[in-house]
């Protein structure tokens, strides 16, 4: 069941961004990050200015978060004048951002799985989604929230960075999949800094990326379902032509013409293809499956 706390400020906000004030904070609650929660706080301040700025916030805005931990992000973005959402799993946590309310955070504590978020932001107006995410459920999160446009107007997440260059990679390149064609059929993805491990406590394993995606409406016109049943077909052997791996489809012939009818090789690979092509291409096999 998810709890809902919404409060008034009692005590001054800390600078949790500075590694000695997290350390002193964490300290007084008996608490040690979860390994099992995926809790990397943010400890650089130049960093967390950057995930605030590049969402270009202003007092009208509602900001969902996702994984506020001791609330470093969380306070940075009440200071922008956002009204902020935060869903916290760790409830003792949770309880604690009661010291950043300022009349604009509502908190829920629960697992990010468990929000139905199109009901819980039902009534607003183009949400900003912004957070440092626990990596553990990025591909979740994202897949649960690039769908949503226009509820959604912008997502911008600390993530791994290796998934931020899978979201703007371009084609023909070793990063580009099916993942890069879902982001790209449902945002602009732009890669907005690398972060280090360092900028982190406890320091992850991996390097980090501030990823920005900026939610529109599909940018081609074939039906969504067959698009993406064509594309994750076609990536589940990317190495293959597209004669081969998609011959549970149709024969050789047929993808062969269908492909140079729209103006590609018969030889092509996934990865040579973009979205308008595969658009096209879903097309082109539907008017030779009716002849």
């Amino acid at each position: 069941m998810t709890l809902s706390l919404n409060f008034q400020r009692t005590t001054a906000p800390l600078s949790l961004y500075k590694p000695s004030e997290l350390h002193e904070f964490l300290n007084s609650l008996g608490i040690e990050p979860k390994k099992g929660l995926s809790q990397n706080f943010l400890i650089d301040g130049n960093i967390l200015r950057k995930l605030v700025s590049a969402a270009n916030l202003n007092a009208s805005d509602t900001v969902l978060e996702i994984g506020p931990g001791p609330g470093v992000l969380t306070e940075a973005l009440l200071d922008s004048g956002a009204s902020v959402i935060a869903i916290e799993k760790d409830e003792k946590l949770a309880q604690h951002l009661e010291r950043l309310q300022n009349g604009k955070l509502k908190v829920l504590i629960d697992d990010f799985k468990n929000i139905r978020i199109k009901r819980l932001l039902n009534d607003l107006n183009q949400v900003k989604v912004i957070a440092n995410i626990p990596y553990s459920i990025t591909g979740l999160i994202i897949q649960t929230l690039l769908p949503m446009y226009p509820l959604i107007s912008s997502i911008h997440l600390m993530v791994q960075k290796e998934v931020a260059q899978r979201c703007v990679a371009l084609k023909k390149t070793k990063d580009y999949s099916s993942f890069t064609l879902f982001t790209k059929y449902h945002s602009d993805p732009k890669l907005v800094c690398t972060v280090s491990k360092p900028c982190f406590y406890p320091p992850p394993k991996v390097d980090s990326a501030i990823l920005e995606l900026k939610l529109k409406a599909p940018p081609v016109s074939a039906p969504y379902e067959k698009l993406f049943e064509l594309i994750q077909l076609s990536f589940q052997q990317r190495r293959k032509m597209l004669r081969a791996s998609l011959k549970g489809l149709h024969t050789p012939e047929v993808i062969e013409g269908a492909l140079e009818s729209i103006g590609l090789s018969k030889t092509s690979r996934p990865q040579e293809l973009d979205l308008e092509d595969f658009s096209s291409l879903v097309f082109a096999l539907e008017s030779r499956n009716t002849h």
